[in-house]
């Protein structure tokens, strides 16, 4: 996948940002024309499952894009979640996972 320079020069921009809160950049991919704002979800620090997942989520979210343009990942290649969190990836966040009542 080829990112956008934008996307590179914003990812570049934040990559030296000592700002924590500046480590959210978003999910899904950055090459479509929908932007959607505030989507971004809360968590209680509290719980055990909510850190990990604000770990995860949104403190390596920048990381991960930074590991994502450097080793060129695209949505073909990305394998589905299977609940792994070695798996997740924020250009198609929990890829293949499955919604249904219990």
């Amino acid at each position: 996948m080829e990112y956008r320079k934008e996307f590179i020069e914003l990812i570049d921009s934040l990559k030296n940002e000592n700002n924590k809160n500046l480590r959210f950049v978003g999910f899904g991919n950055p090459n479509s024309k929908i932007l959607i704002i505030g989507k971004e979800c809360s968590f209680d620090l509290k719980s055990e499952q909510d850190s990990f997942f604000y770990k995860l989520e949104n403190q390596d979210n920048l990381q991960q894009w930074i590991y994502n343009i450097e080793n060129g990942i695209d949505l073909e290649t990305l394998p589905c979640w299977e609940n792994n969190p070695d798996l997740y990836n924020p250009l198609y966040p929990y890829k293949g996972q499955f919604n249904k009542v219990i």
